[in-house]
């Protein structure tokens, strides 16, 4: 069996005859727009639902700290599952919480490596490298233009108020792809052994980490 761990994804597994949770299916839904409400923090159910071939469970939780400031979640997951690739992608995002608009920041950065991924696999790419890369850049742009919208709407921002990082993996029958900016784990469980297969990225500071947001952010993936 495998296991998946991340701050909002809790566990991925992969049992002898794998299955599949699928949170969330299709095409991606328009950026979140800033609004009086803050957006839902996603529901998911307690026991993970098994169709398919593939088993997903997850859960973002609001940290104590934006619960005393009565703020909401910043985190964001998706997944996506491409029953004629046989391909299933996981994404997460932690917002920084010092962050203005990080929950928008982590829920554009999701949903756009996502959708990357999902049109170029339907479009017959082969999930190496190159794709990753190129999947985490159009989150990375997406933030850009996300603060760019914002701005010509007279919301007052700046880059760094949408900072969120990023983890994304891309699981298939023969081979487990994975990119990743700033910190976060994922990790594989093997006959009952546990094995970090990612870096663990920080800045100068052993509190500080890389975002989407950080300058020559890709030379970081």
């Amino acid at each position: 069996a495998h296991r998946l761990w991340r701050d909002g994804l809790n566990s991925f597994r992969a049992p002898h005859r794998r299955a599949i949770q699928c949170l969330s299916i299709g095409e991606i839904s328009r950026l979140t727009r800033p609004a009086a409400a803050p957006p839902p923090t996603p529901q998911l159910p307690d026991t993970p639902v098994y169709t398919g071939e593939w088993s997903l469970t997850a859960a973002c939780v609001t940290g104590s700290g934006h619960k005393r400031r009565g703020a909401i979640c910043q985190d964001y997951f998706q997944s996506w599952w491409l029953e004629q690739q046989d391909v299933l992608i996981v994404a997460v995002a932690d917002g920084a919480g010092s962050a203005r608009y990080a929950e928008h920041g982590s829920q554009a950065a999701v949903r756009a490596v996502g959708h990357a991924l999902v049109a170029a696999l339907r479009g017959g790419a082969v999930p190496d490298r190159p794709l990753m890369r190129q999947a985490v850049a159009s989150a990375v742009r997406c933030i850009q233009t996300l603060e760019q919208d914002f701005s010509s709407r007279g919301i007052a921002c700046r880059l760094a108020d949408f900072a969120s990082t990023l983890i994304v993996a891309v699981c298939c029958r023969d081979k487990f792809l994975h990119a990743q900016i700033g910190d976060g784990a994922v990790v594989i469980c093997e006959a009952d052994n546990l094995s970090c297969i990612s870096p663990y990225e920080k800045g100068e500071y052993a509190n500080e980490t890389y975002f989407l947001t950080s300058r020559n952010v890709l030379q970081k993936l």
